[in-house]
């Protein structure tokens, strides 16, 4: 078997030395060189089987190294691996426009980008083609036809559709994995602040470990369509659960709030909030219990005008009192929402009054009283009731705090304690 051949292209000889130790450690043969001009000088000799580049150098930086690359070579005969610490959120987008096949941030662990780089060989290896327009508004409706191409994917069903696009069930050419693709609605790409930091906390997340939340495989721009590759799961969503079989048990319920509350948990250590904790977004697995899903733009959505849509109807619903007022969201607001979540799966019913987003608004901004899991049922244990008040307490400070006790308190409910 050929060693795979990389050309590292780093300014800081510090970092030049650590990612040569770490993809040499894996068997790969690796020239390194101080900045974009000396790569792009090297890797025209030809040989390279795939290129990790800085995205601030002299001379000649990441973006413009990979845009003079592609000239050259599709980004399925060279992978371009570009790294930042992101000054400029705009640097993300232009990395993928000119052609960037990952995008790494600074800091990183040696094996986010040892993991990277054996699927893009491995992607190489199979060669997988780049083949297809991107699924667009003339495609998606009745007509749609698939399976389909779509970069290193085949499309194969449509299994979800809101404000940021569709998601389909794909398959990833390379090695066979199953996968949730969204393709981002084309709008989004007006709004590129927004989209900048959407695809930074979507890298971040490759620091996330925990089996609560969703993984992320991949993302890229194809086509003039940007998109985010997830893993598939396998089980329904607590909202269809709770269609399926009415009010749930109070112990699995608690079992599924502790899971979603270890998921706000293990964000929170990274800096992220979800926005958008609903039933809807939690998947209930087999191996894995609750994993929350559907990392999207929720407030840069509500931001962009409440208009009172589909999608946006059933965020309102979960919104805290706080962030309706203007404050940014954070890991309290998202325990507000799994309040809310767990008083939907116990009773059938939210406790936010109003049927539209307006009249939502109107009660959270002016002042309201949450109704009780008991008005509703009474089989519902005292704790559990009074953690769900507690975690829809009006104002922040009066409401729980830390994830990780939450999930502990409804552990012992779902245990019997």
């Amino acid at each position: 078997m050929t060693t795979a051949r990389i050309a590292i292209a780093e300014d800081d000889p510090h970092l030049r030395s650590l990612v040569s130790l770490a993809l040499g450690r894996r068997g790969y043969e690796v020239v390194a060189c101080k900045d974009g001009a000396e790569a792009l000088e090297v890797i025209s000799r030809g040989g390279f089987d795939l290129v990790v580049s800085d995205v601030n150098m002299p001379r000649l930086d990441g973006i413009g190294l990979t845009a003079a690359l592609r000239k050259r070579w599709s980004k399925a005969a060279l992978p371009v691996v570009l790294t930042s610490v992101l000054d400029e959120e705009d640097d993300i987008l232009r990395g993928y426009e000119a052609g960037a096949n990952e995008y790494v941030i600074k800091p990183y662990r040696p094996s986010v980008l040892q993991a990277k780089v054996a699927h893009l060989l491995a992607e190489r290896a199979a060669g997988t083609p780049v083949e297809g327009p991107p699924p667009g508004p003339e495609t998606q409706g009745p007509t749609e036809r698939l399976p389909r191409p779509f970069e290193g994917y085949v499309l194969e069903r449509r299994i979800g559709e809101g404000g940021m696009g569709v998601v389909y069930a794909a398959v990833r050419r390379a090695d066979g994995r199953r996968v949730a693709l969204k393709v981002l609605a084309p709008e989004l790409a007006d709004d590129r602040g927004s989209l900048a930091r959407y695809f930074r906390e979507v890298a971040t997340l490759t620091w996330v470990e925990s089996p609560h939340v969703v993984r992320v495989l991949d993302a890229g721009h194809f086509q003039g369509r940007y998109f985010l590759a997830m893993e598939h799961l396998e089980g329904e969503t607590a909202y269809a659960r709770m269609r399926r079989l009415g009010r749930l048990d109070p112990r699995e319920a608690a079992a599924i709030g502790a899971d979603v509350a270890r998921a706000i948990d293990a964000l929170l250590e990274k800096g992220l909030v979800h926005r958008d904790v609903k039933p809807a977004n939690v998947i209930l697995t087999p191996d894995r219990g609750a994993v929350l899903i559907d990392f999207g733009l929720a407030k840069q959505q509500a931001e962009r005008g409440l208009t009172g849509t589909d999608d946006l109807l059933g965020t309102a619903e979960y919104l805290a009192p706080e962030v309706v007022k203007g404050q940014f969201p954070d890991a309290v607001s998202d325990l507000y929402a799994l309040g809310v979540t767990l008083f939907e799966l116990l009773t059938g019913e939210r406790p936010t009054p109003g049927e539209t987003p307006s009249e939502i608004f109107h009660h959270l901004l002016f002042g309201w009283t949450p109704p009780r899991v008991s008005d509703h049922r009474l089989d519902v244990p005292v704790a559990l009731e009074e953690l769900v008040d507690a975690l829809l307490a009006q104002e922040p400070a009066d409401r729980l705090q830390d994830p990780a006790e939450v999930a502990r308190e409804l552990d012992a409910v779902a245990k019997g304690g």
